[in-house]
């Protein structure tokens, strides 16, 4: 390849070498030649046609001759003319083919000919579609642009030839590929199992299901879903038709999140049924029972208290629903106000030590004597700590005791549910805090429970600035810890009378 100057030094050659002073010569020589070639004619015509009386003027005769010429060096100028254009527009093809010059500097002197106006017509307007392409983007450049731009995807997108072959993967599908490819701890992926382009689609490690669909010849539409020990891949099939290229384009999408979506709509349905359906078999058990003519006082007294503590049931689960679905669209909010915590623990105290009673669980509350008054959601944090509470004495088994302990600290108030019930496995410590996830404990599924108190408590605590953990150990109970933060005035008020 030569450099720039020498390129340039060929195109002004070439482009300047029909004003060469040889070039003129030549042209002078061809109008002489073509009006002595006229003269000469006149005369020869002249002596011709001479008679015995007649003298011929050898003078006119030639000027005739000369006239008569100068159509002939007319075309001689012409062709003259055309045959520069064309060396110039040789000489400028010869330079483009050496070097890569813009439009511009492809032009030729144009002398009225044909050919030098035909040939800068032609230059302009492929200098006018590189200006077109430049503003709006030509093929190869989009094309250039797809390839950073499918590799950025989520989505695997694969490209299969009419042959079967793979022409195209990008990242996603590659990193599909290699994932299912994952070899045994004992051998390491090989390249060819990696990269897929070049094979055929039956020979990588796409499912076969999804293979099934690439016959070469004969693609088919159709999507298949395939799920492994660690996630779930949808495969897309969709044949190109023939002005598109052919083939087929193959959309791989990982849905692990959509199905685990799915199963946790599905169990909330199932869950939410099973957690109406017993207090409302309940409730409409003692109806019966207290309209029954033959009933005592006492029988109806009797159910419609459990008829009323079966109506406080729904209210709660309802609420935990709600709140539930509060939290899943982002709507869940906390109003900001003042939450007396001594009059939050007595309602809690209040509305579970019936259920104490019945179970036989001591219930001891061990409190300073001054307790703080917070900012928050008052009622939110109620259904908060009731749900500690509440699930602490469920799962404490009959003449176990539970203690709930409150203590404020320098930026923190803490309050402390203590039980002796069966404990929590270890490895489920954080699921309780997943929605309808319980203990895995044979014990805790012989109870009723929905699943949602712990979440709900854990979010309300987190909403608040605080936080909600566990520690347990398997038949000897458990500790949940409730942490809030105090208001800004009550830790400023603790410190000046801490001074004073």
């Amino acid at each position: 390849m030569l450099n720039q100057t020498d390129a340039s030094s060929i195109r002004k050659r070439g482009l300047w070498a029909r004003s060469a002073p040889a070039t003129r010569t030549l042209a002078a020589a061809l109008v002489i030649a073509c009006l002595a070639l006229g003269a000469a004619a006149g005369a020869g015509a002249a002596f011709a046609t001479k008679t015995a009386d007649h003298t011929p003027d050898l003078t006119t005769a030639a000027l005739a001759g000369a006239l008569l010429g100068l159509p002939a060096a007319a075309l001689a100028l012409a062709l003259l003319s055309s045959i520069r254009s064309l060396l110039a527009i040789s000489e400028s093809l010869r330079a483009s083919a050496l070097d890569n010059p813009g439009p511009s500097m492809l032009r030729v002197k144009e002398h009225g000919d044909l050919e030098s106006t035909a040939f800068n017509a032609l230059i302009g307007a492929a200098a006018n579609h590189d200006t077109t392409a430049a503003e709006h983007g030509s093929p190869d450049a989009d094309t250039a642009q797809l390839v950073p731009a499918c590799n950025a995807l989520w989505l695997g997108i694969i490209l299969i030839a009419p042959n079967g072959t793979i022409r195209y993967a990008n990242g996603a599908a590659r990193a599909a590929i290699a994932a299912a490819a994952a070899p045994a701890p004992d051998r390491r992926t090989t390249q060819e199992e990696i990269d897929p382009i070049g094979r055929q689609a039956a020979e990588t490690t796409l499912p076969h299901p999804v293979t099934a669909l690439l016959a070469p010849g004969a693609f088919l539409r159709g999507a298949v879903d395939h799920a492994d020990e660690l996630r779930t891949l949808r495969y897309t099939v969709r044949p190109l038709r023939e002005h598109e290229g052919g083939g087929a384009v193959v959309a791989i999408e990982d849905i692990t999140q959509r199905r685990a979506a799915d199963r946790a709509s599905h169990d909330f349905v199932s869950h939410a049924a099973h957690e109406l359906r017993a207090p409302l078999t309940n409730i409409k058990l003692y109806i019966d029972e207290a309209a029954d003519e033959l009933a005592t006082d006492t029988d109806r007294v009797r159910a419609l208290g459990i008829i009323n503590e079966q109506a406080d049931r729904l209210e709660r689960i309802v609420s935990d629903m709600l709140d539930l679905s509060e939290i899943e669209a982002a709507s869940f909010s906390i109003a900001q106000g003042e939450a007396r915590t001594e009059t939050i623990i007595e309602e809690t105290k209040a509305a579970n030590t019936p259920l104490a009673l019945d179970k036989d669980v001591g219930l001891t509350f061990d409190l300073p004597p001054k307790l703080p008054v917070l900012k928050g959601d008052r009622r939110k944090l109620f259904v908060a700590i009731n749900n500690i509470l509440g699930n602490a004495i469920k799962y404490t088994p009959e003449g176990g005791s539970v203690t709930v302990r409150a203590a404020v600290g320098e930026r923190l108030f803490t309050l402390e549910v203590e039980d002796t019930g069966m404990g929590i496995p270890p490895a489920d410590l954080d699921r309780i805090f997943d929605k309808f996830q319980r203990a895995s404990d044979p014990r805790v599924a012989a109870l009723t429970g929905s699943g949602l108190g712990l979440p709900l408590a854990r979010e309300v605590a987190r909403r608040h600035g605080g936080d909600l953990t566990v520690q347990s150990q398997i038949d000897q109970g458990s500790i949940f810890t409730l942490t809030l933060p105090l208001p800004t005035a009550f830790i400023e008020t603790e410190s000046t009378r801490t001074a004073a």
